[in-house]
């Protein structure tokens, strides 16, 4: 069961108002979701999408 959450309404405004044309950051707190979330958006609502996860300082 997926929580309806105000990040996703965010996203859905974010598309809406620029056509999806131009690229999003995702900022936060670690742990999150902030990948799930973007993941979940990416699979609902367009029919391809590219995902980069940018290297922490602890991950490079």
């Amino acid at each position: 069961m997926d929580i309806q959450r105000k990040a996703y309404s965010q996203l859905l405004q974010w598309k809406n108002a620029t056509d999806g044309s131009k690229a999003i950051l995702i900022k936060g707190a670690r742990r999150v979701g902030k990948s799930y979330l973007a993941e979940a958006f990416a699979k609902k609502e367009y029919a391809s999408c590219i995902i980069h996860h940018r290297p922490t300082p602890e991950c490079s």
